[in-house]
Parts: C-alpha cells; structure tokens; sequence
C-alpha cells in the first residue's frame, strides 16, 4: 500500500464517519478492517450520474480505461446496468 492510501487510511480512522475514496485493493481491504467506509473512482462516476452531474458514465469510463485503469468487462457491464446505460459488447 502506497503513503497515500496509509495517509488518507489514517485521516479517516481518527475522524469517524469520513468516507474515503481508494481505487487500490489492498487499501480497500484495509479500510474494510478498520471499518472505514470507502468508494473507488467507478463508485464516484456513478453517483455523478444518478445526481444528474453527468449525463452518461459510460465515456467516462471508457476514458478512464483507454488513460490505464483496469476494470474488468464485467465490473463496468455491472456498473453500467446500475445507471440503466448500455453495456459493452
């Protein structure tokens, strides 16, 4: 885990009730043990487009992946049914 999981890990766990936002494995599995609540990068897009923010998530998710970040086809299918868009072929 990277000094910024373990920085942000240790802001929340002093300051009850802060959720943290950690796309890492191991981080979340760390706030997940210490009770942390915690939301990754997909979890925001999606919140952004059921406050009407954006109007689709899916470009920007597909950015998202085509600038690095892995997520699996089925992790974005699953995400995108929640937001009631169309999903990958």
């Amino acid at each position: 885990m990277g000094k910024g999981e373990s920085a942000i890990l240790s802001l929340a766990y002093s300051n009850p009730g802060m959720e943290v936002v950690i796309d890492d494995l191991l981080g979340r599995k760390c706030a997940s043990l210490l009770n942390i609540p915690v939301r990754g990068t997909l979890g925001i897009i999606l919140v952004l487009k059921k406050r009407g923010v954006i109007k689709e998530a899916r470009p920007v998710i597909q950015n998202l992946v085509g600038y690095g970040m892995y997520l699996s086809r089925t992790i974005i299918n699953n995400a995108l049914e929640r937001v009631e868009e169309q999903k990958l072929d």
